[in-house]
């Protein structure tokens, strides 16, 4: 729960009615196809609204708030000092001007209540990790004299073991054995939706980086995407069977020969 919305609590009618209550926070979890896409999800949440077997009043059926003696329903009492006089909120009625001999059994005198509730949040094609979203008006609501708080849903990213993201764009790695490196071929690369097939060229070495277009996030604002770039590796075997250590001598000495 964000904190504030508290501000000109007390102080008359006119200050406890312009004030706002709690925002909430909720904390949202989606994949990066579905950051990459966009989507509407649907988050539960608990927050505050008006109780309705005291109407908000917090007082026990058939009584109702008295002014606080204290304060005078002010809200706040002065406190002299020298030449000087402060005022600070109220320690009986805490601001509101007003206390509740006989709180309500179902709010406890608060005048809310917690109930569930499901909200409907967009989540924008591109959205980075920890993007804020606002719901205007989801936050708590139903305290006396207050308008409802937002809700504040912010964007988590989850890490994808093949898949990491730099702005727009993705980087990825792949596995090729030496034969595949030298000798070229079409192969499956793995993207967020699926695979793509992408031509290795003849030769190709160890670190090598590969491009792939429009393969990341859409660009926020804009009908393009991020692109993809794919490392790739060159796998060395621990053991080779005897025909296997026959060709590479053989691959070996000719190599040699043609420096």
């Amino acid at each position: 729960i964000f904190g504030g919305g508290r501000a000109g609590r007390g102080g008359g009618a006119r200050q406890r009615q312009s004030r706002r209550d709690e925002d909430l926070r909720y904390d949202l979890e989606i994949s990066m196809l579905d950051a990459m896409k966009g989507r509407e999800v649907s988050i539960n949440i608990n927050k505050k609204e008006t109780c309705q077997t005291c109407g908000g009043s917090g007082a026990k059926a058939g009584t109702s708030p008295k002014t606080c003696p204290q304060c005078r329903g002010r809200g706040q009492v002065s406190v002299s000092q020298g030449f000087f006089s402060f005022s600070h909120t109220c320690p009986r009625c805490h601001g509101e001007g007003q206390i509740i001999d006989k709180p309500c059994p179902t709010c406890r005198g608060t005048g809310t209540v917690k109930t569930p509730h499901t909200v409907k949040v967009k989540i924008p094609q591109g959205v980075n990790d920890g993007t804020t979203l606002r719901v205007s008006g989801g936050g708590n609501g139903g305290a006396k004299g207050a308008t409802p708080g937002d809700l504040y849903v912010v964007v988590h990213l989850r890490k994808e073991q093949n898949f990491t993201r730099d702005g727009d764009d993705l980087h990825t790695e792949i596995k090729l054995t030496f034969a595949q490196a030298a000798l070229g071929l079409e192969y499956d690369v793995p993207v967020l939706e699926g695979t793509v097939k992408v031509k290795i060229p003849q030769g190709t070495q160890p670190g090598t980086i590969l491009r792939i277009r429009e393969q990341g996030f859409p660009v926020l604002g804009r009908r393009i995407k991020g692109d993809l770039y794919v490392k790739i590796n060159v796998t060395v075997p621990k053991s080779l069977n005897s025909d296997q250590k026959k060709a590479l001598f053989e691959f070996a000495r000719q190599a040699k020969e043609t420096k």
